[in-house]
């Protein structure tokens, strides 16, 4: 499986992922996405916080969605009030994505 996490190189240490040694996994900076989903094979899954300095999940979904992307999206609820909430209003917008939470202890990716 191909995982990408979107975000800065701050919040991808944060993230704290444990990753099983058989994914591959990639990392880019927001502004990256068009030169990765122009690449013959896009990511299985893209990670994000639902918060970050540049940009939220949402943000993240609609550009994913305008470069073609249509696979699974996670974004990660570390101290977040309403995961639900945020869950729902990018479902809304962008229907055609698999969206949904990814919990601190859902975070060995296998």
């Amino acid at each position: 499986m191909r995982c990408l996490f979107v975000g800065d190189a701050f919040s991808y240490r944060r993230a704290s992922l444990q990753i099983a040694p058989d994914l591959r996994f990639d990392h880019c900076e927001i502004f990256e996405i068009l030169s990765v989903m122009r690449q013959p094979v896009h990511p299985d899954l893209v990670l994000s916080f639902a918060i970050s300095p540049m940009f939220d999940c949402l943000d993240l979904a609609q550009l994913l969605l305008l470069n073609g992307f249509r696979g699974r999206q996670r974004f990660l609820a570390n101290d977040i009030a309403a995961p639900r909430m945020i869950c729902a209003e990018v479902r809304h917008a962008c229907p055609e994505l698999d969206f949904d939470i990814l919990k601190q202890s859902d975070f060995y990716l296998a």
